[in-house]
């Protein structure tokens, strides 16, 4: 099993796409399974988690106030 994380929509080269589709190509031939991940997703996946832990961390403050 794989796990392939696929680069931001906003590539940082204009092959990026090419590169990925070639990528995934290699990967199905010679793994029985993969799980590919949007970096876009996990990035805003990781931004909230922050966001609920900074919230969390901010209520327990005020009650130990």
């Amino acid at each position: 099993m794989t796990v392939s994380i696929w680069p931001s929509t906003a590539g940082e080269t204009p092959l990026q796409n090419y590169n990925s589709c070639l990528s995934l190509a290699h990967i199905q031939n010679n793994a029985d399974a993969s799980l590919c991940f949007q970096n876009d997703t996990i990035l805003k996946a990781i931004n909230k988690m922050q966001l609920l832990k900074s919230g969390k961390e901010l209520k327990d403050d005020v009650q130990n106030m």
